[in-house]
């Protein structure tokens, strides 16, 4: 799987500089927001359709008949849900003729890339196999929770676009924005496999939750320019992997006191971009959940959902039917199994001296006193590293 998809995106990098292969020219006018290979971690294997549920279902009228029910529930293959078209769709400012560049050139390696990431993830050797591919899957959860009907609606009231191409390079402008902030956050992959419920997928992926926030009832802050609260303190970012799986990232410092109190204070040292050191082994993939919990979160993305879900089985589509928490129960719910605050990181030179420094927060000294300072606790630090490795030389030449 991972030797096919490497191929493909060998055929993307191609493509992007190859664009004027005639062979490619065709354009492609129904834009998916949420991929079919995507769509397809959540069916069964042997499914080639899955049902899909509109949550806006109820009478319209037709010409020359009486009003007539919409269709609620809908069993079609991948290829028909989650589209909308001329969603990306621009025009050449030569020629004036329609293009898909972003569908095709953007979102295509953008793809591919995460496709790889989640192959990655989920693979028994994960630490090593992700290492490579850790950033594309925080670049994929950031096009994807763009890329929708509602993402490209908060953007044009943001910029106040004027047309398509101008609201098209206004979110190729603000990509990667939120990537710092999930990076910086606690992770962790909470399992279905012991239910027999499984996670649905949405017209909006990536979801949010705020216990002082609820996307149905607060939808008007969408309107506003901060109106997706990524930046709070007590926001997680929910995004199901499969059926099976759900990353979830939380606020290491909320998750130290997850009160109602600081949900809505912004996150200490919040930025759109920066360049850190991170660890890629840090994510816990422990966490089994109950049917019950499965359920619950299913319900918040129901909840998240501006539209459509979809899943392998109709009943899973209703799982308000089975439970009905308050939205701040949520909150309980969403905390890790093993609660985590990333310390001070250092890197060394191979002179043994401090070459580069970040805090918990990822703050850098601002100034050369605080650089200083920081240098002679990294020297510190060094010494004693030092020191154990060689008690533990000496140690391991008398046991021989």
């Amino acid at each position: 799987m991972l030797k096919t998809l490497k191929n493909q995106l060998k055929n993307v990098d191609f493509v992007l500089y190859k664009r004027k292969m005639y062979i490619l020219m065709e354009i492609s006018r129904n834009n998916h927001y949420v991929p079919i290979w995507y769509q397809k971690r959540f069916m069964l294997k042997e499914q080639t359709s899955y049902f899909c549920l509109d949550k806006k279902s109820g009478y319209c009228f037709i010409p020359g008949r009486s009003c007539v029910k919409k269709e609620e529930i809908l069993h079609k293959g991948p290829s028909c849900f989650f589209c909308q078209k001329d969603l990306y769709t621009t025009r050449s400012l030569f020629t004036g003729e329609e293009n898909d560049e972003i569908e095709k050139y953007l979102f295509g390696k953008i793809d591919i890339e995460g496709r790889l990431a989640f192959e990655a993830l989920m693979s028994e050797d994960w630490m090593s196999e992700a290492n490579e591919r850790y950033s594309h899957l925080f670049e994929y959860i950031d096009a994807q929770l763009l890329r929708t009907p509602r993402g490209i609606f908060w953007i044009k009231k943001s910029s106040n676009a004027k047309s398509q191409n101008e609201l098209m390079l206004y979110m190729q402008a603000i990509r990667l924005a939120h990537c710092v902030t999930w990076i910086e956050s606690a992770k962790e992959i909470v399992s279905a496999e012991k239910s027999e419920t499984k996670f649905i997928v949405s017209d909006n992926p990536v979801a949010l939750y705020n216990p002082k926030y609820h996307p149905n009832r607060d939808w008007h802050q969408y309107e506003r320019a901060d109106g997706i609260p990524i930046f709070h303190k007590g926001t997680r970012t929910l995004f199901p992997i499969d059926m099976n799986h759900c990353l979830i990232l939380y606020n290491p410092e909320y998750t130290q006191n997850p009160t109602l109190k600081i949900a809505l204070e912004n996150r200490t040292n919040s930025r759109l971009y920066d360049n850190i050191i991170h660890r890629t082994d840090d994510i816990n993939k422990t966490k089994l959940l109950s049917e019950k919990e499965v359920l619950q979160i299913n319900l918040l993305l129901k909840n998240n959902a501006e539209r459509y879900i979809s899943a392998s089985r109709e009943e899973w589509l209703y799982p308000e039917r089975i439970v009905n928490p308050s939205w701040i129960s949520f909150n309980k719910l969403l905390l890790p199994k093993y609660p985590r605050f990333p310390g001070e990181m250092y890197t060394f030179g191979k002179d043994g001296k401090l070459s580069y420094t970040q805090d918990g927060f990822g703050r850098k000294p601002s100034n050369l006193a605080e650089w200083e300072e920081k240098a002679k606790e990294a020297q510190r630090i060094h010494e004693n590293i030092e020191k154990a490795l060689e008690n533990e030389r000496k140690r391991k030449k008398s046991e021989m």
